[in-house]
């Protein structure tokens, strides 16, 4: 899978403008990767665009405007898009 670059994050009013509904499809998408583990866990298949989702998040809710700031978050948020023939998942 296709991991992540600065190029692929949106400056903040770019993303304010497209923020609707791109989230909106994101927890549309999440919902169909979602399962059960029990009662209380549920774990969600990643991909690249939920970790899209993640770092524009993160970089409105922390403000940040370099490259230097998205690519850090970028790098941390690659780790869990998976490789060829990997999954990846969150709890």
């Amino acid at each position: 899978m296709r991991k992540l670059t600065v190029d692929d994050i949106a400056d903040h009013r770019a993303y304010e403008r497209e923020r609707e509904e791109f989230r909106a499809r994101i927890i549309a998408m999440k919902k169909r990767r979602r399962i059960a583990i029990g009662d209380l866990l549920s774990l969600v298949f990643e991909n690249t665009d939920t970790m899209r989702f993640q770092v524009q998040e993160m970089a409105r809710a922390e403000r940040m405007l370099t490259d230097e700031q998205i690519a850090y978050e970028v790098e941390t948020y690659n780790e869990l898009v998976p490789d060829d023939g990997e999954l990846s998942g969150t709890l």
